[in-house]
């Protein structure tokens, strides 16, 4: 039998702080576990929405700039904004070359169009979507990787475009 008022019996308070501190413990973890849930919940939303949206779109011979958050890189940038990355040499490799490196790491080509091709990349867990528009400028490779959803993507878009650099070495 549980104690609910301390009567001054020594062997019942502590009963009593026992039973409390389970209790208590007991809340903490039906706290976690619900916590943990809505987080969960919270990035399943934001997968299934990214994978909602539709592709990047952009004009016939134009690679958009990234915006202001910072899941996104292009080498098109500003040499001295954070979301620079170097192009790509595309050395002795032709755009089928690149086509077939993009599918190496992971990603699903969209379109393709000769001189542009679109790709579309997901991530582990979680299912997130991410694009990739790769541009043949001479011997070079202008890219951009980026987010749709999401403030930031932990570094994901330029570690993409760094493999596909090391896929084309």
């Amino acid at each position: 039998m549980f104690v609910t008022e301390y009567n001054g019996n020594v062997r019942e308070g502590i009963g009593l702080l026992y039973f409390y501190r389970e209790y208590l413990k007991l809340k903490i973890v039906i706290f976690l576990i619900a916590l943990v849930c809505l987080l969960c919940g919270f990035f399943y939303y934001q997968a299934v929405r990214s994978g909602k949206q539709a592709p990047l779109v952009w004009s016939v011979g134009v690679i958009p700039v990234c915006g202001e958050k910072p899941n996104c890189v292009c080498s098109l940038q500003d040499p001295l904004d954070e979301h620079y990355i170097e192009p790509i040499v595309l050395g002795d490799h032709d755009v089928a070359d690149v086509t077939a490196a993009i599918e190496s790491i992971g990603g699903k080509i969209i379109t393709h169009d000769g001189v542009t091709i679109q790709a579309i990349f997901s991530s582990g867990f979680f299912r997130f979507v991410d694009d990739l528009l790769v541009q043949v400028d001479g011997g070079n490779l202008n890219v951009r990787s980026s987010s749709r959803v999401g403030h930031s993507d932990f570094g994901a878009n330029r570690k993409r475009i760094e493999q596909l650099r090391q896929a084309l070495s």
